[in-house]
């Protein structure tokens, strides 16, 4: 009797302390799920996720704000009530077209956007946000070799393909010192899908089939895993590469917003993991999380940087890292930042 009353309160004296012990291990437990839900911060307001992999494309997710007040109510380009149109015959104007925006919400066209149709195929330069009622000219570069001195298949209008340019052609300073390179690049995607016929447009080999069989198969995929993610409802954006180099990343003011544009981002990065080759000596390389990280990190230290004075339109920011451009409403909120790397011109 006396070894069982002394071992029932020493039983329940552990009892007691169990909780105490155990309180470290939840709170480790838990930051590590958080991390693991809504991503390592790299910002105040903004986190990135593990890398979902699938085949050579790395793809890490960015969270942010759920919700970004009036910059939701920004609308992608579709619709009867926005026209997009040559400036006129003069040949000077083809870095150049006009967007006419007919609705009553403002317009966000990503640059990268391949639009069809005009004298030439083109793809905007930059992203650009086009308010209601108002007409805009815009910048673009050429993804068409041909066609601009055939008469006989021009036209005025364009039309939005909803699809995003490979990265390597987007790698650029400006539409003036690198369309001869945007042509180069493209005459190397055309040989390598053996689409050289016709009039030499990158829509040749965004359309092969083979391409785009995968691309979608790809796109299908990546959309159900975004869903999946925990707190999916707070993925504002993307950063992607392949397995051995960072290409780009994108992310918007809020979930809404991404929502709206998700698809056209998950075909850009899907179409540059199916195009992209790999660099001589790249095979000892890996892309890594915190590599990718620490060139958000940078990124968003650049926007934050940009004089609350100056934040208007299309501002370029930290050129030394790459391509990078943030763009800013009427009322200088941010609603988009988008990254192209340096080196994302040796990717194909």
């Amino acid at each position: 009797m006396s070894l069982l009353s002394t071992t029932i309160p020493l039983s329940l004296e552990l009892l007691a302390w169990l909780p105490l012990l155990l309180l470290p291990l939840a709170l480790l437990w838990g930051g590590r799920s958080k991390i693991r839900q809504r991503g390592t911060p790299f910002d105040r307001s903004l986190g990135l996720g593990a890398p979902i992999r699938m085949g050579a494309l790395r793809l890490y997710p960015i969270y942010g704000p759920r919700r970004a007040g009036t910059v939701d109510r920004i609308r992608p380009p579709r619709g009867r009530r926005l026209r997009i149109r040559e400036n006129g015959q003069d040949e000077t104007e083809i870095q150049t077209i006009t967007v006419d925006n007919r609705g009553g919400s403002q317009v966000l066209l990503l640059g990268g956007l391949a639009l069809r149709g005009g004298w030439q195929d083109r793809q905007i330069d930059r992203d650009v946000l086009v308010g209601p009622g108002s007409q805009q000219r815009v910048a673009t570069l050429c993804i068409e070799h041909g066609r601009w001195s055939s008469p006989w298949w021009r036209r005025d209008r364009f039309v939005t393909s909803g699809r995003l340019v490979p990265a390597s052609t987007r790698a650029l300073t400006s539409p003036s010192d690198g369309q001869a390179g945007v042509w180069e690049r493209i005459e190397q995607l055309c040989t390598r899908y053996d689409r050289r016929q016709g009039t030499g447009t990158l829509f040749a080999v965004l359309n092969h089939p083979q391409l785009r069989l995968r691309n979608a198969w790809l796109r299908r995929r990546l959309r159900r895993r975004l869903r999946r993610l925990p707190w999916s409802e707070h993925v504002v954006g993307i950063a992607y590469g392949t397995r051995h180099t960072m290409v780009g990343a994108r992310w918007f003011a809020s979930h809404t917003l991404f929502r709206r544009f998700r698809d056209s981002l998950l075909d850009g990065a899907t179409t540059d993991a199916l195009v992209a080759a790999p660099l001589p000596g790249e095979g000892a390389n890996r892309l890594r999380y915190r590599h990718v990280r620490e060139r958000l990190l940078i990124l968003q230290q650049a926007v934050a940087a940009t004089p609350r004075a100056e934040a208007k339109g299309t501002m370029p920011i930290d050129p030394s890292v790459g391509q990078g451009h943030a763009i800013f409403d009427e009322e200088r909120r941010l609603v988009a930042v988008d990254y192209v790397a340096a080196n994302a011109s040796t990717t194909t």
